[in-house]
């Protein structure tokens, strides 16, 4: 048989080598499973003809043919992988991985991207929205709060101080005879004026919960969570004293010779029974009071 085989022509060994090469290397995988599969079926067979001699004794010829297919199949599997190394290497699996690899790489990369990508715009959105809340609660000229937040977080220390059973302080105060100075030294030196009483009065409050909100044209809030009567009185007094550190000229006051303010003080433990709305009452009452005993005081309620 192998001298049959060397005496095959040349140029047909040529033309059977490259019709393997074509056929094979398009559909080694499938055909290298193939070849796998037959492989170990005939190993099998052959294992258990030899295993078994009540078998193989009566099988005998049988066993034989396997052996002889077995052999044929690996020498035709071998052959194929002398024929064609490079088909049937594991260069193709490694060159296939590498690829995938690569591709999860760049997957990965553009994932991390994506992912940097999200949490900037998260972030851009989360300061955008902080400054459109700080916008929407925040009066323009002044720069402190506005009537908005006012009314809002009033009501949520409200409540919160009601289930504590703690006292919330409210001051209303408003600059005396403002009219006065807008017609004489005109509405941006008012502005100016505005600005600073507010800052004085924000500068003069020390915790945290207290704020200062512009109630309406020259009036001011300022609430004061966990804070009684003569804590709230003290807070008052210290408004009142560094807006007249101020120093600013009023010719037209009967008050003062400068800017000087008016204020009323309401402090009250928050119960199921009232609301805010009758704190700032209170507040508002006795800060008519201040004005009509002649302003530049404040009066407790």
């Amino acid at each position: 048989m192998m001298g049959k085989t060397e005496q095959l022509p040349v140029g047909f060994m040529f033309t059977l080598q490259c019709v393997f090469y074509a056929v094979v290397s398009q559909r080694w995988i499938q055909l290298e499973s193939r070849i796998s599969a037959i492989i170990a079926g005939l190993a099998i067979g052959y294992i258990l003809l030899e295993w078994f001699p009540a078998v193989s004794y009566e099988y005998m010829a049988c066993g034989q043919q396997i052996y002889w297919l077995l052999t044929l199949t690996l020498s035709l599997y071998l052959g194929l992988k002398q024929l064609f190394p490079g088909q049937f290497s594991y260069g193709m699996l490694h060159q296939s991985i590498g690829t995938q690899n690569i591709q999860l790489k760049r997957t990965n990369q553009r994932l991390c991207q994506l992912l940097q990508e999200q949490t900037m715009l998260e972030q851009s959105l989360k300061e955008e929205n902080q400054m459109l809340y700080k916008l929407a609660n925040t009066d323009e000229l002044t720069q402190v709060q506005n009537r908005r937040f006012f009314s809002q977080q009033l009501h949520h220390e409200w409540q919160q101080l009601q289930q504590k059973g703690r006292p919330l302080s409210v001051i209303l105060f408003d600059v005396d005879y403002f009219k006065r100075y807008n017609d004489c030294y005109g509405h941006l030196a008012g502005d100016d004026c505005l600005q600073k009483i507010a800052q004085a009065a924000n500068d003069s409050l020390q915790d945290s919960t207290d704020f200062v909100a512009r109630y309406g044209g020259e009036e001011f809030a300022v609430v004061l969570p966990n804070t009684n009567e003569q804590e709230a009185v003290a807070i008052a007094q210290n408004i009142q004293q560094a807006i007249q550190a101020l120093a600013i000229s009023h010719a037209q006051s009967d008050a003062s010779s400068m800017v000087s303010i008016s204020l009323g003080i309401a402090s009250m433990v928050p119960t199921l029974d009232t609301s805010s709305n009758r704190l700032v009452d209170l507040a508002d009452q006795a800060l008519y009071a201040a004005k009509r005993q002649g302003r530049d005081r404040y009066v407790l309620a």
